[in-house]
């Protein structure tokens, strides 16, 4: 049939390039008629045929279901998802990851022994001259940092449609939670920690609902540790909130976010019960990035008010400040800084702050000031090795309060450490850390703990 065709087509390419010339128009136009008749009457011929061939059979059947399987496979083809290391899943725009990190740390106090094991410890270090603080060389090892977490995306016609669920293992012992059981688990036989939820939250373009950072930390600025809660003096809380970030092309991002209240006030060192919350704190923040780097400014205002349904009521507005910036320098190097203070900033600060206490014969909220600077800087060897040196200070002024006596009037803090990534995704380091504490009663305390970890994230 092929061969047919290719010959029915030259002869008529041979009739259309015969000379004409010397004919008249009418018989040009009579022989290309007759051309196309034939040409048509030929074409019909071969679709007649085609229909009365036989179904394919044998390889050719084989073929067009290998062709069916790929298109199949394809179709439920695991892709890439929209979240860098994600995955799509099947049949929708769905992108998952799940993340996280297995970690091991050991640490070895040559200083006083406290039952803190991150760097919390500095601000409730034995004073020196305690029974306490002459319990030195304290050893542990602990995995209960280890984090697991959860993050999926779907594209709408509002902007990305995103969740992200993580927890890990950084419980406490000691605390109202734990069974009989579980504190027999600890360390003596099991080391058992129950999971909890660090963050959980919704995202829908620039909004944000759910428990995260909080707005008035700074993570991007923040040196990096190997101790898990790294330096004090930076704010440091997780909590729930509403949130909603405008960038400005040019300009820089615009954050407003109303946070979770929590009215700590405290008598004699205990909280009172009649702590009362009636308004969400506020937080509003600028950020701007640079060629040289970036930096940012965050406002806090939050209240602390009390109410016993008896007739006891008091209230007062905290405030709060802090500015952050990180600067480029030499080739991948860069340095960190920040700078917080505030007047009854209380939990926003890790360094356990007073933050506020009640006067009950004025019936007044007092509150305490805290100022806070951190300073970081990272240096990048090679692809495979980089050191971290950091200092921290917190100083606090008791203000109209300063009568009490036993807690920190200031907290200083250092940190270098090198780690070293022999394959993508494992980290192994070693650090040193070194702490000190001044309380209002004049004492004195210092934490000098060597460590070190290993922790491979997936």
């Amino acid at each position: 049939m092929k061969l047919k065709t290719l010959t029915l087509v030259m002869a008529a390419a041979g009739c259309l390039s015969t000379p004409v010339l010397a004919q008249s128009t009418e018989q040009r136009v009579q022989q290309l008629e007759a051309q196309v008749k034939l040409l048509m009457e030929q074409l019909q011929a071969m679709k007649a045929e085609q229909a009365k061939a036989p179904a394919a059979t044998g390889w050719q059947a084989a073929v067009q279901d290998l062709k069916d399987q790929v298109e199949l496979n394809h179709k439920e083809a695991v892709l890439q998802g929209d979240i860098p290391g994600s995955y799509r899943v099947p049949g929708t725009d769905t992108s998952v990851k799940v993340y996280g990190f297995a970690e091991l740390q050991g640490w070895r106090d040559s200083k006083g022994t406290t039952a803190y094991d991150f760097s919390t410890a500095t601000a409730f270090q034995p004073l020196n001259g305690s029974a306490d603080a002459a319990r030195t060389g304290n050893f542990k090892f602990g995995a209960r940092t280890s984090r697991l977490g959860v993050e999926v995306s779907t594209p709408t016609k509002f902007g990305p449609l995103g969740a992200k669920v993580e927890m890990d293992f950084a419980t406490e012992a000691g605390t109202t939670l734990d069974s009989a059981a579980d504190q027999a688990g600890r360390q003596a036989w099991t080391n058992s920690y129950r999971p909890r939820l660090r963050l959980g939250y919704v995202t829908l373009g620039s909004w944000t609902f759910g428990q995260t950072w909080s707005t008035f930390m700074d993570l991007d600025t923040l040196p990096e540790t190997l101790d898990f809660n790294g330096l004090p003096a930076a704010p440091f809380v997780r909590q729930p909130m509403i949130k909603y970030a405008h960038p400005m092309q040019g300009v820089g991002t615009f954050t407003v976010a109303l946070e979770n209240p929590v009215s700590l006030v405290t008598q004699d060192g205990s909280p009172l019960a009649s702590n009362f919350d009636k308004r969400p704190d506020l937080i509003v923040r600028f950020d701007k990035q640079h060629d040289w780097g970036q930096w940012n400014v965050r406002l806090l205002n939050t209240e602390y008010r009390l109410n016993d349904g008896a007739g006891l009521s008091a209230r007062r507005s905290g405030t709060g400040f802090a500015i952050g910036a990180m600067v480029k320098t030499m080739g991948d190097d860069f340095l960190t800084l920040q700078y917080t203070d505030g007047n009854g900033l209380g939990r926003y600060n890790v360094s356990f702050a007073d933050g506020a206490v009640y006067d009950a014969a004025s019936n007044r909220i007092l509150f305490e000031r805290a100022r806070s600077w951190v300073i970081g800087y990272q240096a990048k060897f090679n692809a495979e090795w980089r050191a971290n040196v950091s200092y921290a200070l917190q100083k606090a002024t008791r203000n109209d309060f300063s009568a009490m006596v036993g807690n920190n009037r200031e907290i200083a803090q250092a940190h270098l450490n090198v780690i070293y990534t022999p394959y993508k995704n494992m980290d192994v380091g070693v650090e040193y850390l070194w702490g000190s504490r001044k309380t209002f009663g004049g004492g004195t305390g210092s934490l000098s703990r060597l460590m070190g970890s290993v922790k491979y994230s997936f």
